[in-house]
């Protein structure tokens, strides 16, 4: 469960490093074998459909219509799915580079924020006066 920060807020801790390591593991799984391999199914499945062509049988030329339909559903949705791991990508990479790139404050531990804000809270005490002048204290 998330420690509470103040009110109404909780601390996220992230582990960069792991973030980082998915995102190269989807990354070399998309480029090293997903991608490769579905440009080769999709040349594969973007020629004709080798049967059926002068077929006398109606229901032989529905099957070829069909099969031709299913293959290109098939290319179409084999490409929605490399895209989609590619924003997948895109998206964990932000997350690292928003998260990595932050500032000392959105950074800082747990703690180190919890005491910045109660300083910050704490009334100051109005500088020495004599006689009504301020003193260098």
């Amino acid at each position: 469960m998330a420690e509470p920060v103040a009110e109404g807020l909780n601390a996220l801790r992230v582990d960069l490093e792991g973030v980082r390591a998915f995102a190269q593991s989807l990354r070399g799984d998309l480029d090293g074998s997903m991608r490769p391999t579905g440009f080769d199914i999709a040349h594969q499945h973007s020629g004709t459909v080798p049967f059926g062509w002068f077929a006398a049988s109606g229901g032989i030329a529905d099957a070829h219509r069909e099969y031709a339909f299913c293959l290109a559903g098939s290319r179409e949705a084999m490409g929605s799915f490399l895209d989609a791991i590619d924003t997948m990508i895109a998206g964990v990479t932000a997350v690292i580079e928003t998260y990595g790139t932050a500032d000392a404050l959105a950074s800082a531990d747990l703690d180190s924020v919890k005491e910045l804000y109660g300083n910050a809270a704490r009334p100051t005490a109005p500088p020495p006066t004599s006689g009504g002048k301020a003193v260098a204290s």
